[in-house]
């Protein structure tokens, strides 16, 4: 499991598909899930879109990358998608988390609110 937690946390910014973890493990794909979500207590999909949205996350409090570029960069496809996800797990929009991360008319980063730089967790 650690080679395939290694390859979700190296790849991320791009397709990841189910079947190559699923490979990785020498498992079928449907006794992976079951693996996967008995050590981690979430899917496959939803670890992966965890760690992209932490990393959006570290994105909107560091650079002043737009929120669309930010998007493809953390490996979502399109922004809608992007979006939906993000509100789900951090109950605000991207703009929202930007916007508290940074004082958008000085410029200026404000780490105290830099609140949603959280990593997804493992229970072992």
């Amino acid at each position: 499991m650690d080679r395939v937690l290694k390859y979700i946390f190296d790849n991320f910014n791009k397709e990841i598909l189910l079947d190559e973890a699923a490979e990785m493990s020498h498992m079928n794909k449907y006794a992976f899930c079951r693996y996967f979500k008995s050590l981690t207590q979430k899917t496959f999909i939803t670890f992966v879109n965890e760690v992209r949205i932490g990393y959006a996350c570290k994105l909107l409090a560091e650079t002043d990358q737009q929120i669309s570029d930010l998007a493809y960069c953390c490996g979502f496809n399109n922004l809608s998608n992007f979006n939906k996800f993000f509100r789900i797990l951090k109950v605000l929009h991207p703009g929202h988390i930007k916007k508290c991360c940074w004082r958008i008319d000085e410029g200026l980063f404000n780490p105290l609110k830099s609140h949603c730089l959280i990593e997804p967790k493992i229970r072992w």
